[in-house]
């Protein structure tokens, strides 16, 4: 294979993306499992709410631009 064709840009791009999409895997669906499972979250804190917020948002939407 091709060196040059390893190291093109769109191949980053899609690393970039799964970078983009742990954070909501491993964070996001927890939330929202324990949300499902207890019907609120544990511990009820402003930060885990902004945490929640920021991961859902900032990341999500990143992943979407960088898709587009």
């Amino acid at each position: 294979m091709n060196r040059t064709h390893r190291h093109a840009l769109h191949n980053h791009t899609i690393l970039v993306i799964l970078i983009f999409g742990l954070p909501i895997q491993l964070i996001d669906i927890n939330f929202y499992l324990i949300l499902f499972s207890y019907g609120s979250i544990q511990p009820s804190t402003p930060f885990v709410c902004l945490l929640w917020w920021f991961i859902d948002y900032c990341f999500y939407v990143g992943g979407i631009v960088l898709m587009a």
